[in-house]
């Protein structure tokens, strides 16, 4: 009898160490950005799970760590309160998509540079690759003085990740432009 009492209490501290909700708050919320960095529509899923999630999901480092493709879609604007809400908040905790796209809405839209290439190059900083690629463009493409345009352009080659260009179609040479 005492054998099966020992396996008893035994499977019931199994049992309770094995519930996720046990964790501590910082390894949920640890957890949660594993999987908003993946997808957000995985962390929204998870938060509506149980009180716990929901909770954990309102930490800094899954707004920082969220990946917002699926968010953003093809516009850099929101279309809803919630989705702004959302956005303002990733934004706020420095998520890099969201800074990444509102620098190129600063940049291009209001025409905002300087601010524009200060969230760009923050993005950088930090890694992303759409905001190097981006960055590197606007550098490349920068018109100023012929010294200046010179070196914005070498800091712009710097920036542009390594790229592989297939099917670049080379210029026809039998085509004449007429004046």
């Amino acid at each position: 009898m005492g054998g099966l009492r020992k396996l008893m209490k035994r499977r019931k501290e199994t049992t309770v160490t094995r519930n996720i909700l046990s964790l501590p708050r910082d390894m949920l919320a640890s957890i949660l950005a594993s999987v908003a960095s993946s997808s957000v529509i995985d962390l929204v899923e998870a938060k509506r799970t149980c009180q716990g999630f929901y909770e954990a999901a309102s930490d800094y480092l899954v707004f920082r760590r969220v990946t917002l493709e699926s968010v953003y879609g093809t516009s850099w604007t929101a279309n809803s309160p919630e989705k702004s809400s959302f956005l303002k908040q990733c934004e706020e905790m420095g998520n890099p998509d969201a800074l990444c796209n509102l620098g190129m809405y600063h940049f291009f839209s209001y025409r905002e540079y300087e601010l524009g290439l200060n969230l760009l190059k923050k993005c950088v900083d930090s890694g992303h690759l759409y905001a190097s690629y981006a960055l590197g463009m606007i550098l490349l493409s920068n018109r100023g003085s012929h010294l200046e345009a010179i070196e914005t352009r070498i800091r712009g080659l710097k920036r542009v990740p390594n790229l592989r260009l297939r099917n670049v179609r080379k210029p026809d040479s039998r085509v004449h432009l007429i004046s």
